[in-house]
């Protein structure tokens, strides 16, 4: 008897977008399954396409002669049933081609990290050092199957660990880590979706406090994509995992998925920006319904549309009360006034305090002292800026602004707004015994150790500091 395997063919072009029937050599039936990743030819390409079987059958309607599947890569699926459905339903959603999906949802395959994978050993227990986090009575209420909830997180420090290795996290790290060791326990697996690398360097610090290392699958898109391909073997096992990432970890495979979680959802982060622009929250609604998983997001200050579900009942408010941080707008005028200078001194006086500003270098721009046009650049009539080290750049081509006259003939310059760093040396005069440093997308700083801080950072660079900032002062907001 014939097998048939409908394969989805990996392309982005959309009179692809369905299923072909390919006839399955007799020589690979015995290693062919629904999600093998497979080699197909295609038309009268001489190339061969890479596709995935989604359906295996003993008949096909087409009533010409079926091309054969050349190759079946890998010793096992790269798809599982549950996810296959996801994925077709997502490609629906967004109207895409679902080897566009698919493209995003499934890494390269690399023989050597396969190979390696194969000879893995699995974690077996959960480690002695969990323990306490099944004790958490609200994420025990977060993993009950199929329910839905919106928590906004107390905004403090709160410490993990067992005996001497105790150490100070943000509370929305703890309740991932609680529920994760809580889904282990059931044997089921949880995906942490977090909007940067940062976030995910301290969730898998505090992982790691409780010896849960073995059981992460880590899908930063800072690593290696071997690495990452990696990961995605992880998740493709059949053993409970914590799959860890940003806004394409919605879309990796798990083993009985227990829960799934996204710290902070309006974080522009999650949304791709380019087609099929897919976003995480949609993505993770989606797949919640299909597969009736927990799912969970968590928050300081919660989006529109997560409000919106609430108000809805389609989620469930499951947030603590609290005392509301203390929040004051200053008036316009000085860039730091005395309301904003009173606030930095006094946080100080007990700890570290960040000052976020909305760019990197010396000065936004320049400006002829005479007449007060813009500087601009020479090769693209871009504006000029100047950089950390003092030397002027375009905004737009990056290349190097030499000094000359304006069209009034001065030649003397303004600075215009000042960026991270010329902030960073005007803060640091005020406040001599205070250590300061800067962090920008170009100098990423991801902790600071405790002590008298003053932090000058970027929009989405601020670095995590281990007891709290005590103020945060926002600049050019």
């Amino acid at each position: 008897m014939p097998v048939i395997a409908k394969v989805a063919v990996v392309s982005n072009l959309p009179q692809l977008d369905k299923l072909f029937d390919y006839l399955v050599p007799d020589e690979l039936v015995s290693v062919t399954w629904v999600g093998s990743r497979v080699k197909v030819p295609f038309g009268k390409s001489a190339k061969a396409y890479e596709g995935f079987i989604f359906q295996l059958e003993t008949s096909s309607d087409f009533p010409g002669q079926l091309s054969s599947v050349q190759e079946v890569i890998g010793t096992k699926p790269a798809l599982s049933a549950e996810l296959i459905e996801f994925l077709q339903d997502l490609a629906v959603r967004s109207a895409s081609p679902i080897g566009e999906i698919l493209k995003l949802a499934v890494p390269p395959h690399m023989p050597r990290a396969f190979k390696a994978h194969i000879d893995l050993a699995e974690p077996q227990l959960i480690p002695v050092k969990a323990a306490p986090l099944l004790e958490n009575v609200r994420a025990q209420e977060l993993v009950r199957k199929a329910s839905k909830h919106a928590v906004l997180e107390r905004p403090t420090i709160a410490s993990l660990g067992v005996g001497p290795d105790v150490r100070n996290f943000p509370s929305w790290v703890v309740s991932m880590c609680s529920i994760a060791a809580l889904n282990l326990q059931e044997g089921k697996s949880s995906i942490f979706a977090v909007p940067d690398f940062r976030d995910q360097e301290v969730l898998l610090e505090a992982l790691g406090v409780f010896d849960l290392d073995d059981f992460i699958a880590n899908f930063s898109q800072e690593q290696p994509k071997s690495k990452i391909y990696e990961a995605y073997l992880l998740a493709l096992d059949e053993t409970p995992r914590v799959i860890v990432g940003s806004r394409s970890v919605i879309l990796a495979p798990a083993h009985k998925l227990g829960t799934i979680a996204i710290f902070d959802d309006g974080d522009r982060s999650f949304t791709d920006q380019s087609a099929p622009y897919l976003n995480a929250r949609d993505n993770a609604l989606l797949r919640q319904s299909i597969q009736e998983c927990s799912l969970v997001f968590l928050s300081y200050s919660r989006s529109t549309d997560i409000q919106r579900l609430v108000e809805t009942g389609y989620l469930k408010d499951s947030s603590e009360t609290f005392p509301k941080p203390k929040i004051s707008v200053s008036e316009p005028g000085f860039r730091v006034d005395s309301h904003a200078f009173k606030a930095i001194k006094k946080g100080l006086e007990t700890g570290s305090v960040l000052v976020q500003v909305a760019s990197k270098g010396e000065s936004t721009a320049l400006f002829c002292s005479s007449c007060d046009k813009r500087v601009s650049c020479q090769v693209c009539a871009g504006p000029v800026w100047v950089d950390g080290s003092g030397v002027r750049k375009c905004r737009w081509c990056n290349s190097f602004s030499p000094s000359v006259a304006c069209e009034c003939g001065s030649i003397e310059i303004n600075k215009g707004r000042a960026g991270a760093s010329r902030t960073a040396s005007e803060l640091g005069r005020s406040f001599p015994n205070s250590k300061v440093i800067e962090s920008t997308g170009d100098n990423r700083v991801l902790s600071v150790s405790q002590g008298r801080n003053l932090v000058i950072a970027t929009a989405g660079a601020e670095p995590f500091v281990i007891e709290g900032y005590r103020a945060v002062v926002i600049l050019d907001a």
